[in-house]
């Protein structure tokens, strides 16, 4: 049974997995659904053996049992290009700081269906914990990369993130406000996009 990930056909959560698994030289089938998909595939429970928490991306392995939680699929599949340590606690320890770190940026910006309110709201984020979370990264990263001269899964997240940002996918939030407020980060951003891997597993749409 192949190794399969299921997921939107974005880059989001699934792009840093995408990149890990090929660098790995994992065979795997990059299985992309839309929502209705989603829905009809955890039921009316709202969770199914396909996705245990009614939600994507999940990686159903060989086994044919299938996993989810993004971070737990990225520390996986981390460890299998080399992107996530196997016998390093404390460079573990500062890559999952900044995994952690980048997820919180996304989970907790506000939402509201009324877009003045949603808009008020995201400049209140901006100004506070996004700002507290873009300084922690900023600090924290070595150059070129997160952690020093290897690609990491933090830079993969972190590009993730600044990725969202620059394209205008951060409702309310300026898509230079990361780059131009921590440039450190714009020029992480900008190396991770230049290595292979990325451009040969990210599906990421050409310039």
């Amino acid at each position: 049974m192949p190794v399969t990930l299921t997921y939107f056909p974005v880059p989001g959560r699934g792009f840093p997995i995408r990149v890990c698994l090929g660098a790995a030289g994992v065979e795997y089938e990059d299985k992309h659904i839309n929502y209705q998909q989603l829905v009809d595939g955890r039921g009316p429970e709202g969770a199914s053996d396909e996705y245990p928490l009614g939600s994507v991306p999940v990686l159903k392995l060989e086994s044919g049992v299938t996993y989810c939680q993004s971070g737990a699929l990225l520390r996986y599949a981390g460890k299998k290009c080399g992107m996530y340590p196997k016998d390093d606690d404390d460079l573990c320890l500062a890559i999952d700081e900044a995994v952690e770190t980048c997820g919180e940026m996304m989970t907790k910006a506000p939402q509201s269906k009324d877009q003045d309110e949603k808009k008020r709201l995201r400049e209140e984020f901006r100004d506070g914990p996004m700002k507290k979370m873009c300084g922690l990264l900023s600090k924290r990263c070595k150059g070129p990369f997160y952690t020093g001269e290897r690609m990491s899964i933090a830079d993969l997240v972190i590009f993730g993130i600044c990725d969202t940002v620059a394209t205008g996918n951060f409702d309310f939030v300026e898509t230079d406000y990361i780059t131009k407020n921590w440039p450190n980060l714009g020029e992480l951003t900008k190396a991770v996009k230049e290595e292979h891997l990325v451009q040969d597993y990210g599906g990421l749409k050409k310039d």
